[in-house]
């Protein structure tokens, strides 16, 4: 079973093995010649890290934890992240936590090992309400089986299927 959270080492370390990959994949393009290609790269992560300020920048400390750990806790997926922040958000984002981590979870034990998985994450905050739209793709055994009611937040479940996870929770602001 996957932990459910990180030591400060353990993401410590797991941050430095992903900041070293990537001065590593610059250094190559560089000693290769490809500028393009190194330029590029340089983009993709700073726009990266953009998106983990603007998650930090949020106020849910607990949902930014779960967004910028899950591809470290759940590394059989790919994990792409982007967001949206224009304010600060006051969302039930321990019960926010809870439901994906229970869709990442049911999905990880039943992953076929020879295909590749994704999980796509948009995290949006804005004055009237916050949105995570999340969406898994690959292969698993079973459809996840899932509610849409919730008494703190709303979720729309546009597909559960063998290949795809696709919803969308929505909170509005000031709903603990």
């Amino acid at each position: 079973m996957k932990p459910n959270k990180l030591t400060v080492p353990e993401a410590l370390r797991l941050a430095n093995h992903d900041f070293l990959n990537r001065l590593q994949m610059i250094m190559m393009y560089n000693e290769l010649g490809k500028q393009e290609q190194c330029q590029a790269y340089i983009t993709k992560a700073v726009n990266e890290m953009q998106v983990v300020s603007a998650v930090n920048r949020a106020g849910t400390p607990v949902l930014a934890e779960w967004l910028l750990t899950v591809g470290w806790r759940y590394n059989e997926f790919a994990v792409a992240l982007t967001s949206t922040v224009t304010g600060t958000a006051t969302v039930a984002e321990t019960a926010i936590v809870a439901y994906v981590e229970a869709c990442i979870a049911a999905i990880a034990k039943q992953v076929d090992v020879y295909c590749e998985q994704y999980i796509t994450l948009d995290y949006t905050v804005k004055p009237a309400n916050v949105a995570l739209a999340m969406r898994v793709t690959g292969q698993w055994q079973t459809p996840i089986q899932l509610t849409e009611k919730n008494e703190r937040f709303t979720v729309n479940i546009k597909a559960s299927t063998t290949t795809m996870l696709d919803l969308c929770i929505t909170a509005k602001q000031g709903v603990k």
